[in-house]
């Protein structure tokens, strides 16, 4: 268990960094598109996570950046009642 947080606790600038430059590239200016990082569902390593508004986003997106995983949700439009 220490030795997974102490992995994690050293990979998460390098995470960090490929959030931004994933947002530099597929996100900026794109209001269906938010970026941020989580862990993966194993809860080994760090992962890109995406959420979208349609499944046509979704595809252009890559599976793989800079050595992490990306994990893409579809979540729809956010509606206010």
């Amino acid at each position: 268990m220490v030795d997974r947080r102490e992995h994690l606790r050293a990979s998460k600038s390098a995470a960090l960094a490929a959030k931004e430059a994933f947002v530099s590239r597929y996100a900026r200016g794109r209001d269906d598109r938010a970026v941020g990082i989580g862990l993966s569902r194993s809860g080994d390593e760090w992962v890109v996570k995406v959420l979208v508004h349609t499944p046509a986003a979704a595809q252009e997106l890559p599976r793989q950046f800079r050595n992490f995983e990306v994990d893409v949700e579809i979540v729809g439009l956010a509606e206010a009642f």
